[in-house]
């Protein structure tokens, strides 16, 4: 009895963008935190994606014991302060792309705050190229 089998190569990459892609009911517009900056009133509500470098990446957990992590995502001159809840494997220097909500404002409890990014999806740009094989035996 002769088996066939077949290899096929997928990038891991390809595979994580499929699993990770945002689903039709809340569709992110691709915009740069230059032009959030740039014009606050616009984009205040509005889920976007946005790509760039974080810096002073902050793993922290609250007193409640809730893990939460805030950084700068910064694109050339400019930067925003993005929150998002956990500890995502994001570490200063990294190439990503954040989907999000921003909001001029924000309040929770007593606290105030101005001009964040709350991230619902940090997916890391990889350069390097990551291969994973999937054997399928055919009879």
């Amino acid at each position: 009895m002769a088996r066939t089998s077949a290899v096929f190569l997928v990038s891991c990459s390809t595979i994580i963008s499929l699993l990770l892609l945002p689903s039709p009911f809340s569709v992110a517009a691709e915009t740069t935190v230059s032009s959030i900056s740039a014009n606050l009133a616009q984009f205040d509500g509005k889920s976007v994606t946005v790509r760039g470098i974080p810096t002073t990446v902050k793993p922290t957990v609250s007193q409640r014991g809730n893990a939460y992590t805030t950084l700068l995502l910064q694109d050339g001159g400019s930067a925003l302060t993005v929150y998002t809840r956990g500890h995502p494997s994001t570490a200063n220097g990294d190439r990503v792309d954040i989907t999000e909500v921003f909001q001029t404002i924000k309040r929770v409890g007593s606290y105030t705050f101005y001009n964040k990014l709350e991230a619902f999806r940090i997916t890391p740009r990889h350069t390097e190229v990551c291969t994973v094989a999937l054997l399928f035996l055919l009879n």
